[in-house]
C-alpha cells in the first residue's frame, strides 16, 4: 500500500460519501464489483485507468479531484468547469451567471471583512 493508492482510496469515499452512494452502488453504476470498490477504498487493489475514469463520471468529479484530493487551480480547468456547467447557456445567460458569480463573491468579502 502506497500514499497515492491511500488518497485516491480517500477521494472516492470522500466523493462517494458526497454523493451519497454506497460502496455497493456506485459500482453498479461504475460497472465494477462491491470487493472492487471496498479494495480500492482501502488502498488494497489498484484500479485500472479505465475503472478510475467510470468512477469519476459516476461521481461527476475530475481526475484531479481523485488523484491529488482537490481540483487543479488552474486557470484552464477553471475555464474548462465554466463552459461544462454553462454547457447550452447562450453567451446572455453564461454573462448573468458570470454577474451572479461576481455580486456573490462581493457579498462574501464584506461579510468576511466584518467578521475579521
Amino acid at each position: 500500500m502506497n500514499t497515492n493508492d491511500e488518497l485516491l482510496g480517500k477521494s472516492v469515499r470522500k466523493y462517494r460519501l458526497l454523493a451519497d452512494l454506497t460502496q455497493e452502488k456506485l459500482g453498479e453504476l461504475a460497472g465494477v464489483s462491491l470487493s472492487h470498490i471496498n479494495a480500492i477504498e482501502n488502498a488494497n487493489g489498484i484500479p485500472s485507468i479505465e475503472v478510475v475514469v467510470s468512477i469519476a463520471e459516476v461521481l461527476n468529479v475530475t481526475m484531479d479531484q481523485l488523484f491529488y484530493g482537490s481540483i487543479s487551480n488552474s486557470s484552464g480547468y477553471l475555464m474548462d468547469e465554466f463552459n461544462r456547467l454553462t454547457e447550452g447557456y447562450n453567451v446572455e445567460q453564461k454573462r448573468l451567471v458570470i454577474n451572479m458569480a461576481s455580486a456573490v463573491w462581493e457579498q462574501y468579502m464584506k461579510y468576511t471583512k466584518q467578521e475579521g
